[in-house]
């Protein structure tokens, strides 16, 4: 008697759990949070090669004000004679920009 009991409610265990995972409101909320995690792993990937890309030598400066004007300053004595990149209108004097390289 304890033996069909046991497996009856094994069996309606099963079966509750079976009916739950088939939901399909769980399996909308699963298939979007698993979404969501590609989505925020993709960004944080996408941020780090950006922050790394903007750290590199070639090609980055920093803000500087001249007169009335930002530009974006390479620090390197062989490019002070280039023509300089102006700097953003939201960015401030320090920030880190990209300069133009002219031919």
């Amino acid at each position: 008697m304890h033996f069909i009991q046991a497996v009856v409610s094994i069996f309606t265990l099963q079966t509750l759990a079976t009916a739950q995972l088939a939901d399909p409101v769980l399996v909308a909320r699963n298939e979007f949070q698993v979404a969501r995690e590609n989505y925020l792993a993709a960004r944080d990937e996408y941020l780090a090669v950006r922050d790394l890309h903007l750290r590199g030598t070639h090609g980055v400066g920093k803000c500087k004000k001249q007169g009335s004007q930002l530009y974006c300053d390479t620090g390197d004595i062989k490019l002070m004679r280039m023509p300089k990149t102006p700097c953003g209108p939201s960015m401030k004097a320090g920030d880190t920009c990209r300069y133009i390289m002219y031919n």
